[in-house]
């Protein structure tokens, strides 16, 4: 699952790998051709006990290893209580699952890869359009690249397709927003859980997401194993739900609900290692909910200090920044060597994700200084943090 790397965790004991629950556009899977074939083999044995006859058509599985799906429609029975036990609030898992399936959508990027959304909100434009918003992950849009505003496909449960508009997205928190134009159809929105009922580690969950990017509407459950881990991904510490619930690549983006069908948390991650499995990761209703607010409101999520930079690594291995506002005085070009920090008597060695940490760290207004290479000159100079605005 080399493709999916989200992040690296290494001690003298543990070797294991925080991965993206997204499906990129290439990948190998020599696990699920194991699964594949043990299951086919059952299948084989089982058929031939029964007298039946079937033509299995390979016998290897293509470079990709995602199986063809001919129909990846899930069906619901009409009689949703039908042969299934009752929960406290008197209704089935089924009934549940039959009320909040359509609100979780696959997603496809312009660069071709997939992830799952929640749809949570109406809205009504200055030109009386009416729509839909839909929460993700901010790594599905960001796969994009150059093209992450370049509209994705949505596709509901029913097979429906829409173009969405980006509204914005924040690394920080993992969170994106899209939206959809839909004036004729009513379609079903997640509901949010209520901040009054408290998350209880062992209460029963669901996940409803789209895993490898083709098999949409798979519904999984488990339990919530943990509520609040904290986990580094990409150098950036979030604090997570844990579930054993079933995550996959693809699953990025999608809904964790309890079994009240109430959304709870939106599911970005997992641990994967050849020795782990059951170890998945979801971004808190009342984080996603808050950032989910600003996005849709803003385009940006407010409070968030910046000093007016993009930076990147370069292929040297230096933070090269990229592009500058006008009132900063970097210049795109310039290379960051070193960072003073407020309170510090010192310069350390910059990184990329070293300074975007201490810049997410420091509170708006906050004045430090940065050591800086343009062209053969090296100086200093002093930075104070603003609120970003998009």
């Amino acid at each position: 699952m080399s493709n999916y790397i989200y992040n690296n965790f290494d001690n003298e004991n543990d070797n294991f790998n925080v991965v993206y629950t997204q499906r990129a556009k290439k990948r190998t899977m020599p696990m699920l051709a194991m699964v594949l074939c043990t299951v086919v083999v059952a299948l084989a044995g089982v058929m031939f006990l029964a007298g039946g006859a079937l033509n299995f058509l390979s016998s290897h599985i293509e470079n990709k290893r995602i199986p063809e799906i001919t129909n990846n429609t899930s069906f619901v029975s009409n009689d949703a209580n039908h042969g299934a036990s009752l929960l406290a609030n008197g209704q089935s898992r089924v009934s549940v699952i039959a009320n909040i399936k359509d609100s979780v959508v696959e997603i496809k990027t312009s660069a071709g890869s997939s992830g799952s959304g929640v749809i949570v909100g109406k809205y009504t434009d200055s030109n009386s359009q009416k729509g839909y918003y839909i929460i993700t992950n901010a790594h599905v849009v960001e796969s994009a690249n150059a093209n992450m505003y370049a509209p994705s496909t949505i596709t509901l449960n029913d097979g429906t397709q829409y173009k969405s508009t980006l509204c914005g997205f924040d690394s920080k928190s993992d969170i994106a927003v899209l939206k959809i134009v839909e004036n004729e159809k009513e379609l079903t929105c997640a509901v949010w859980a209520n901040p009054s009922n408290e998350l209880m580690v062992g209460e029963e969950v669901i996940v409803i997401g789209n895993p490898l990017g083709v098999l949409g509407g798979t519904v999984t459950n488990g339990y919530l194993s943990a509520l609040d881990r904290e986990i580094t991904i990409d150098g950036i510490k979030m604090n997570l739900l844990q579930t054993d619930a079933a995550v996959n690549p693809g699953n990025s983006g999608g809904g964790l609900f309890n079994i009240n069908g109430e959304l709870i948390g939106i599911v970005n991650a997992k641990i994967a290692d050849e020795d782990i499995e059951g170890i998945g990761f979801a971004i808190p209703y009342d984080e996603a909910l808050k950032v989910y607010n600003d996005l849709k409101d803003f385009g940006y999520v407010k409070g968030r200090p910046t000093i007016g930079i993009q930076i990147k690594t370069n292929r040297f291995g230096r933070v090269e920044v990229v592009s500058a506002s006008n009132s900063s005085p970097l210049n795109a070009g310039d290379i960051i060597v070193g960072v003073k920090l407020p309170g510090s008597d010192s310069y350390v060695h910059a990184t990329a994700q070293g300074l975007v940490n201490a810049i997410d760290n420091m509170e708006i207004g906050e004045t430090f200084e940065l050591k800086i290479e343009r062209g053969y000159r090296e100086f200093y100079v002093t930075v104070t943090t603003y609120e970003y605005n998009k």
